[in-house]
């Protein structure tokens, strides 16, 4: 995606870099500025502007032919325009301009010589305050060169005290060495302090985080133990509820076992009287068939 935005983003600067598209465009929004000074200063919506565009008529002599004309002549026209106008500046005015640069050279060679005259005058001026002034600077060599022995001896009387001073700061020297050593060794014993205070306090750290952890370890022991009671009460609470309701369905068994064996009792004592009647009933029938039969032999004989 980045290698495409690139490559519009150069099509676009060599399409503004091109001399014709930007006249064309300057062109076409100078000719057509009603519909450009519209577009970008007036206060209407986006969707405003878009309908404005699509109800414009198109017309090939304000949007083509006039803009086309426009950046010809000033890509074709202008070169030549600009020609004669070099032209006509290098015939009248710039002889003009010539003539008054030749002048203002002029009048700089005279003002230079004038100050060139100036200053040798004021030279030879100048050299006569300079004896005058060297005569008196002799005079007040000769005070300085007493000023300068006895400076000399103030001089050996600095040096010999320097002489002591040194001796003195040698001595300091020796002495500020020996307190470095000594701040060295309180300062590496600090050192040994702070690195002890550091073990010490991570030692600490550490311990105040063990202690937190096993707190929160017992904590979440307890938790748990309350969380299995409760659950082992729940589920005590659950078993009762089913030994109850598992008690309750015996019962109902039990019940209905008996009322079974009552039916199954009362079925047999049918199922008795049934076949004892039946058995009445067959040995009846047995009896007629039995008749019937003696009767009919009886008969044939």
């Amino acid at each position: 995606m980045s290698d495409l935005f690139k490559g519009i983003q150069d099509v676009f600067i060599s399409r503004l870099k091109n001399m014709f598209f930007i006249n064309f465009l300057m062109s076409w929004i100078f000719i057509n500025y009603q519909i450009s000074l519209k577009l970008l200063f007036d206060d209407m919506k986006i969707d405003e502007k878009i309908n404005y565009i699509h109800n414009i008529e198109f017309s090939s002599l304000n949007f083509i032919f006039l803009p086309l004309l426009v950046t010809m002549g000033y890509i074709f026209l202008l070169p030549y325009i600009n020609l004669l106008i070099n032209i006509w500046f290098e015939k009248f005015i710039n002889k003009d301009i010539e003539k008054h640069k030749h002048e203002k050279l002029l009048n700089n060679y005279e003002l230079m010589k004038e100050r060139q005259r100036a200053k040798l005058e004021s030279s030879t001026f100048v050299e006569k305050q300079l004896e005058l002034e060297l005569k008196e600077k002799a005079n007040n060599l000769e005070a300085d060169a007493e000023k300068i022995k006895e400076i000399k001896i103030e001089l050996k009387k600095y040096k010999n005290d320097l002489e002591k001073a040194n001796i003195n700061n040698n001595n300091l020297t020796e002495e500020n060495k020996k307190l470095s050593n000594l701040f060295n060794a309180i300062k590496y014993e600090n050192e040994n302090l702070s690195n002890d205070m550091s073990k010490l306090t991570q030692e600490k750290t550490e311990i105040i985080s063990n202690y937190q952890k096993t707190v929160t370890e017992k904590e979440e022991i307890k938790n748990k133990i309350e969380r299995e009671n409760i659950n082992l009460t729940n589920r005590s609470e659950l078993l009762e509820r089913h030994i109850k309701e598992i008690t309750n369905e015996l019962e109902n068994i039990k019940l209905t076992n008996s009322v079974l064996e009552q039916s199954n009792n009362q079925n047999k004592a049918e199922i008795s009287k049934l076949r004892n009647e039946i058995g009445k009933k067959e040995k009846e029938r047995l009896k007629l068939l039995f008749h019937k039969n003696n009767a009919g032999t009886g008969t044939f004989s």
